[in-house]
């Protein structure tokens, strides 16, 4: 009878702290961004998309995005540059871009791409620019850390 309360306090134990710990190196989620709807990057529908401002503040100095984008046929895949600006009142300025060309549907594997170097406690925000001219759909959260 001592042993399988042992055992039982030992497997609580474990699975609390085994929950804690994930929950800790879980990263927030700064904003939410979306494009499209199924038009975007098409005809006259190729101005560049703003997310929300939001506030960096690992002290890891890193920023990770994660979303999906799609247009629907595999002839013509998604093609959308994300760029990260620092807000500034004058003028923005660039920390970091990156192209991600391929669909990647809203219920399968989405892409992550994490940018390095931001300083924390700033105010930044993502634009996002066309480079297909297939009609793109996609939507995704930035995240304070990995």
């Amino acid at each position: 009878m001592k042993v399988s309360k042992r055992f039982g306090f030992a497997c609580s134990l474990f699975a609390t702290l085994s929950f804690l710990a994930s929950a800790a190196t879980a990263s927030p989620g700064l904003c939410y961004y979306s494009f499209g709807n199924g038009q975007w990057g098409s005809g006259g529908f190729t101005n560049s998309i703003d997310s929300p401002i939001f506030i960096v503040t690992n002290s890891s100095k890193v920023c990770t995005i994660n979303g999906w984008q799609d247009t629907g046929t595999s002839t013509s895949p998604a093609n959308v540059e994300y760029r990260l600006y620092q807000y500034g009142i004058l003028s923005n300025t660039l920390y970091g871009s990156t192209r991600i060309s391929g669909n990647y549907p809203q219920s399968g594997s989405w892409y992550s791409y994490t940018y390095t170097g931001v300083d924390p406690n700033q105010k930044y925000f993502l634009r996002m620019y066309p480079h297909s001219s297939a009609g793109m759909s996609g939507a995704g959260n930035a995240y304070d850390g990995y």
